[in-house]
């Protein structure tokens, strides 16, 4: 397949113009065809609910993350009907990167696995498999994905993987990002990052670890608050932290850290950051 035919999928509500208009031109500077996914809404989720054929536990999600996870299905269900290999899975609050759609590209033709995550998420570690999968030489790579991340703004799904995702006789119980990208959930499916980041959710990207006088520094770059934020309490960290009281308790949690890190290496894992694309932003 070519590149030029990843169709993007924006998941945007109706009255979000503003939003819909900044995809429009980023997507349009990249080259790929626009499709826009009406965004679910929680006085909607009923009769899509029933219209998709999801199963959700009760009580587990708010009314609000059930129509989050609505508007992704919506988004795979055209994914697995399009007759298209892959498509990228957007909200409407994502920056790209210049290097983009070179990144795009790349990971639609060396992934192994149906889903690619594309996005950068705060200055947080994520757990990766040790090896790469696959590298450009002096640039991009793939890693296998297995815990780290929350949210779900941007990623490439394969159409097959979205159609396995949509027969899931499952009751859903958590919110899509963990079922999705969280190591942690049994339902979890195969999932690859893309290594660096090439899109970043706009309100996260002062979140990141940013090198002195990165392009993504700078003022002007528009921000839209993330429409939810639904996950803080369903994943918290867990890593390791360093005592700050006497120096058995420091040595101690040296020793638990080394564990804990050991523990990932021997199932052939590591943490490592995921940094965006020094490129900088594709709007100027």
């Amino acid at each position: 397949m070519t590149p030029s035919k990843i169709p993007a999928l924006v998941i945007n509500l109706a009255s979000q113009v503003e939003r819909m208009a900044l995809m429009t031109r980023q997507l349009d500077m990249l080259g790929l065809p626009i499709q826009r996914i009406e965004a679910v809404t929680p006085p909607t989720t009923a009769a899509m609910t029933q219209a998709i054929g999801a199963r959700f536990a009760e009580g587990m999600l708010s009314e609000t993350e059930i129509a989050v996870f609505l508007s992704q299905m919506s988004a795979w269900k055209w994914i697995a009907e399009s007759g298209h290999e892959w498509g990228l899975v957007l909200e409407d609050d994502v920056l790209f990167s210049r290097d983009a759609r070179a990144g795009i590209d790349f990971a639609a033709a060396r992934a192994t696995k149906g889903m690619v995550r594309i996005e950068a998420w705060r200055d947080k570690r994520q757990v990766v498999g040790r090896g790469t999968v696959a590298r450009q030489r002096g640039g991009f790579r793939i890693y296998d994905y297995h815990h780290g991340a929350f949210g779900a703004a941007g990623y490439l799904l394969r159409a097959d993987l979205a159609r396995e995702l949509l027969a899931r006789d499952t009751l859903l119980s958590v919110p899509v990002d963990l079922e999705l990208f969280d190591m942690d959930h049994g339902a979890r499916p195969p999932c690859q990052v893309l290594y660096p980041a090439v899109a970043v959710q706009s309100d996260k990207v002062h979140e990141l670890k940013l090198k002195p006088g990165s392009p993504w520094a700078r003022a002007g770059l528009p921000v839209f608050e993330t429409g939810i934020e639904h996950t803080e309490h369903w994943m918290p960290d867990t890593t390791p932290k360093k005592a700050k009281k006497g120096l058995g308790d420091l040595i101690r949690a040296e020793w638990e850290s080394y564990k804990w890190r050991q523990g990932f290496k021997r199932q052939g894992m590591d943490r490592m950051r995921i940094p965006l694309s020094e490129s900088g932003p594709l709007l100027d």
